[in-house]
């Protein structure tokens, strides 16, 4: 069974997207996690902690050039500015690259994020500006994602088919001629080593200690303030109207039954 891709998106500064979730995981098989973070200085934690554990990590918000170069560096990359092509003004607040890349442009050349690749994994910076990050998710994204959905799943395919043609054979024996000289010696049944296929493939190595990632921030599943505050508020009106019906009437003499009546007579 062909396993999820793993997936993260990292919001940065900006809150969480359904739309943008909604499409990426259209675009293939994927276990999809989300990251929220407002803080300059923990951004690139969260992202090494990203890279981690999926294979592609997504990167949308408030991104300048200035946390472009950050990533670049943290992940041993350069940057670099599309001087020969003509960026159309817009809202995104970048113009660099990480070096090696794929730009990912509108069909007005607006520079919308780019892609950029490391052994088997994909880190994408993408533009939280609507108009330009629904047109190069349509245009790029999607089909780039359903091409690494599409491409496991030929992996997959490609294993199962080599194991079904290796069909079980007979033994076979050699029978010596007869006729067969001295000189001829016979072929030595010698084992062909396996292949090694333990050839290492380099994902991003971030230039973070390990302590430094900070932890993934859980949902607080306790009361909130609102929730609390609401609570206290109508346990008071519980105790009021408890001391109103039964302790009062109590304390003055007067029946439970006798106090309902009296309160149903003022109510006609």
């Amino acid at each position: 069974m062909l396993e999820n891709i793993k997936a993260e998106i990292i919001y940065y500064k900006i809150p969480k997207d359904f739309e943008l979730e909604f499409n990426i995981c259209g675009a293939c098989n994927m276990r999809l996690l989300t990251s929220v973070e407002n803080d300059e200085g923990k951004i690139l934690s969260v992202l090494a902690r990203a890279v981690s554990r999926n294979k592609i990590i997504i990167i949308t918000g408030e991104i300048d050039d200035t946390l472009v170069e950050n990533i670049a560096g943290a992940i041993n990359f350069a940057t670099e500015t599309l001087d020969d092509l003509e960026i159309v003004c817009s809202k995104a607040l970048f113009s660099k690259t990480i070096k090696g890349s794929v730009p990912l442009l509108t069909e007005d050349a607006v520079l919308g994020g780019c892609i950029v690749e490391c052994g088997e994994q994909s880190l994408i910076l993408l533009s939280s500006e609507k108009a330009v990050q629904r047109e190069i998710m349509k245009n790029l994204i999607e089909p780039y994602l359903h091409a690494i959905g599409e491409y496991e799943t030929d992996d997959e395919d490609e294993a199962e088919n080599i194991f079904e043609g290796q069909n079980q054979t007979d033994d076979i024996y050699v029978v010596n001629d007869e006729n067969e000289t001295e000189d001829e010696q016979p072929i030595p049944n010698e084992e062909i080593p396996a292949p090694d296929c333990t050839e290492e493939k380099t994902d991003f190595v971030f230039n973070i200690d390990p302590e430094e990632i900070v932890p993934e921030k859980r949902e607080n599943t306790g009361l909130s303030i609102t929730s609390l505050i609401l609570l206290i508020l109508l346990f008071i009106i519980v105790l009021s109207l408890v001391y109103l019906l039964i302790i009062s009437p109590i304390l003055n003499g007067v029946s439970i039954i006798e106090n309902f009546k009296n309160i149903i007579d003022k109510l006609q």
